[in-house]
């Protein structure tokens, strides 16, 4: 959730409370930290909206959910759910200028734990994804060194059916572009056609049939949920570069950090087009785009493709997240990757993103929202100002319930490749998903035995209020604040 710091202009804020006979008011509060410009706010949105998930897990979901046919989920469910959401977010700590915990306590006692459930939920999602740091920053530097391990079948975690295509330019020699073409396999030319099949493969998909790339990095050979095997150092040293990387980002606050986004913000878009050229100048992209986005219309009928469309500090968190994500540096924590991705970022951010619309445009009240944004000079015209309404009020809380009972209806227990996680790998995974949902119903609990009842559950705090009070107002631009409220 976008909180204070994302605050614009560095102004102190000031308390509501009557003055002394200095002029001064009684409980100023001290200046807050700002982002140095409007562009390094906007360009910290970018990135918090684009970043790693585009580069691995979008065209991961799309490869796995029906290709092209997953794009009709996908697009519907950013305009459904994604873009209401995060808008909302924005609005709530730009208004108050404050975190989820404090923003979700003061908006309503009773939606007071769904911002300690935002808080599980950032945090696994960041330690099991700066596991995919890690993985790409040992794919950067081994690629800068030039000893690509997975490009040889020399190596001893090779499997029998290595393919290479260093070892397959010899075998290409003569062939046509058809499907019937030569390759190399076990140490002979044999038709693409014909490798794939032997190995359970599309033949259509035989161009590359590697069993070795993430070998090279995962190191998970035989490893089970039973035989964790053994740590990979190499991965150890990348996941404590990565969180180091992270600290020196965050080490002073936006201060820091609003440097940095000029080129975290800006770098994956580099890298998609990068990749984008790479990929459309290379033998076949025409083939291969055409197989990657060839709809299989069926997948709309799978319960996981519309969970999936629907799913991004101080040096002692950053120790801690690293500690934490040390146990999917062994061979088998791809495992408790999957586990973690699989429970994290889909069921349980339906959840958390219905109980955010409802505590604001139902308890707090959507008419009182729409104000707040038209004071911070967010003018809407009819037709926009319809649809943050329906969206906030009926349409993000109706599509992410639908979507949960589809995902618990369809539900499939984890798995990597073909290896099926055995109950107690299930069972972790749904304690995982529950401890992003369960500090919700303590909330409640919590705002009961503090004497709340009735009304008063719902209703905002003192303390609720805009970050910007009357005498700062008018040199902002702002109309009025929400204390009238």
């Amino acid at each position: 959730m976008a909180d204070g710091n994302n605050s614009v202009n560095s102004v102190p804020t000031k308390s509501y409370l009557a003055t002394d006979g200095s002029g001064k008011s009684k409980s100023d509060t001290p200046k807050r930290a700002s982002w140095g410009s409007p562009l390094e706010f906007i360009l910290a949105c970018l990135g918090y909206a684009v970043g790693l998930g585009n580069v691995w897990r979008f065209p991961y979901l799309c490869y796995r959910n029906g290709g092209g046919a997953f794009l009709i989920p996908f697009f519907l469910m950013i305009i459904l759910i994604g873009l209401p959401i995060f808008y909302l977010e924005l609005y709530m700590g730009q208004y108050t200028a404050l975190g989820p915990i404090k923003a979700f306590s003061y908006i309503s006692p009773f939606f007071s734990g769904v911002g300690y459930c935002t808080l599980v939920v950032i945090s696994l999602i960041s330690i099991y994804y700066m596991i995919i740091v890690a993985w790409t920053l040992y794919y950067t530097i081994v690629s800068i060194i030039g000893n690509l391990d997975w490009g040889s079948c020399e190596n001893e975690f090779n499997s029998i059916h290595c393919y290479s295509t260093g070892y397959d330019l010899a075998c290409r020699e003569n062939n046509t572009g058809a499907f019937t073409d030569l390759t190399y396999y076990m140490k002979n030319c044999m038709t693409v056609g014909d490798v794939c099949k032997s190995i359970g493969l599309d033949p259509f998909d035989g161009t590359y049939c590697s069993d070795g790339d993430s070998e090279a990095v995962l190191g998970r050979g035989d490893a089970t949920w039973s035989n964790w095997g053994t740590i990979q150092w190499h991965l150890v040293g990348c996941l404590f570069a990565s969180w180091f990387i992270a600290f020196l980002c965050v080490i002073k606050g936006v201060q820091s950090a609003g440097k940095v986004v000029y080129f975290t913000a800006l770098f994956p878009y580099v890298m998609l087009t990068a990749l984008l050229i790479r990929g459309v100048t290379l033998e076949g992209a025409v083939d291969g785009i055409l197989f990657y986005l060839s709809p299989k219309w069926e997948t709309l009928l799978e319960a996981k493709v519309w969970g999936d469309a629907a799913s991004q500090v101080t040096a002692f968190t950053c120790f801690t997240c690293f500690v934490l994500g040390l146990p999917m540096c062994f061979s088998g924590g791809v495992y408790l990757f999957t586990v973690l991705d699989w429970n994290t970022a889909s069921w349980a951010v339906l959840l958390i993103g219905i109980a955010e619309c409802t505590a604001v445009s139902w308890s707090y009240g959507i008419n009182r929202a729409i104000s707040d944004l038209g004071k911070m000079n967010m003018k809407f015209n009819r037709v926009v100002r319809f649809y943050w309404k329906a969206a906030w009020t009926v349409t993000v809380p109706c599509a992410s319930l639908g979507v949960l009972i589809f995902v618990f209806i369809e539900w499939t227990s984890p798995y990597y490749g073909d290896y099926e996680f055995p109950l107690f790998a299930d069972i972790l995974g749904w304690a995982v998903g529950l401890s992003t949902v369960v500090l919700f119903p303590v909330g409640v609990c919590w705002a009961l035995y503090s004497g709340n009842r009735g009304r008063d559950l719902f209703t905002p705090s003192d303390k609720w209020k805009p970050a910007v009070n009357l005498l700062d107002s008018d040199e902002l631009g702002y109309d009025n604040v929400a204390a009238a409220h």
